[in-house]
């Protein structure tokens, strides 16, 4: 048993030993008052290849924030955590604003390249404004 996020080694490479197979994948319940959302940029419907992705889960517990995970994919080698973006979400009310400066946070963490789908500037922009979003939802969710 591994941590899924040791998981991934870099594109197209994982860390599994020759003869390993992953078998099954260990999910916590999560508790009431949680939420989650993801949100992925495509260029076009006919190629099926994120250009930014952004996942985020959120406990609530009267409108303050408990708990926070935000993923970024498509802007590193490998999925990672915007846990700067996290922190500064986890003992405050969610609002507009703190979505908001969590996606500039997480745009900040993120480390994307530039490639025939996107621009560094664009892909930190499609960050920012997707990780707000996705946080919102969340916390909508959490709220039921």
């Amino acid at each position: 048993e591994i941590p899924v996020e040791e998981l991934w080694a870099g594109p197209g490479r994982i860390t599994l030993e020759p003869g390993e197979i992953v078998t099954a994948f260990v999910l916590p319940a999560t508790p009431q008052g949680s939420g989650s959302h993801y949100e992925r940029h495509t260029p076009r419907k006919v190629m099926d290849i994120a250009v930014v992705g952004v996942a985020s889960y959120l406990e609530l517990s009267g409108g303050v924030v408990r708990a926070a995970r935000i993923a970024l994919g498509a802007v590193a080698p490998t999925v990672i955590r915007a846990e700067r973006a996290e922190q500064s979400l986890v003992g405050r009310a969610l609002t507009e604003e703190s979505a908001a400066e969590a996606g500039r946070i997480a745009a900040t963490e993120a480390t994307p390249i530039s490639d025939v789908r996107g621009s560094v500037a664009f892909r930190r922009y499609l960050v920012e404004t997707m990780t707000s979003a996705s946080v919102l939802r969340s916390a909508a969710r959490a709220r039921g």
